[in-house]
């Protein structure tokens, strides 16, 4: 990809407490009730492994509620959404990249092939992604990350990438 190529400074998104943790990036929808909710929730669970990296759009209410969520927390990183050059030539420096649309809750979630899930694997990302019609597929045959179903949700689809690529 051309965006790749051209030279942008990420690093001041790259600033960690933990410099030797993997990094997760989300971005999407500043929208607690959906899967960043889920995402923050268990962010304490890795702390000291993972450093949770989001971009968000939305309101300036759904950011500043996020942002204070993240503010108590060790290991979480939020800003405003990015344009698509520095998003990409961040993802580049990141480890792996979570997705989460609930296949239950409508058609469209179920069928949904984001285009973000095809931005982390074109940087080669590993994507942990909820269990979605066509998107396991992809992700299984070329061996990109790992799906998670509902009962596992997304601390199980983190805990499962984990063990499977970086232990």
């Amino acid at each position: 990809d051309e965006a790749l190529k051209q030279d942008v400074d990420v690093s001041q998104y790259l600033r960690f407490n933990t410099a030797e943790a993997l990094t997760l990036i989300y971005a999407g929808g500043c929208n607690l009730s959906r899967s960043l909710g889920d995402i923050l929730n268990c962010a304490d669970d890795f702390d000291g492994k993972l450093n949770f990296l989001f971009f968000c759009y939305g309101t300036e209410n759904d950011y500043r509620k996020v942002e204070e969520i993240c503010n108590k927390r060790h290991n979480c990183y939020l800003y405003h959404a990015v344009d698509r050059i520095t998003l990409l030539n961040v993802m580049a420096e990141c480890d792996i990249g979570i997705q989460y649309y609930d296949p239950d809750y409508s058609i469209n979630h179920y069928l949904a092939a984001p285009s973000k899930f095809f931005e982390y694997v074109s940087v080669g990302l590993n994507v942990v992604s909820s269990n979605n019609h066509g998107i396991d597929r992809i992700i299984q045959e070329y061996d990109l990350g790992v799906c998670f179903t509902k009962e596992e949700g997304i601390k199980g689809g983190i805990e499962m990438l984990l063990k499977k690529n970086f232990d």
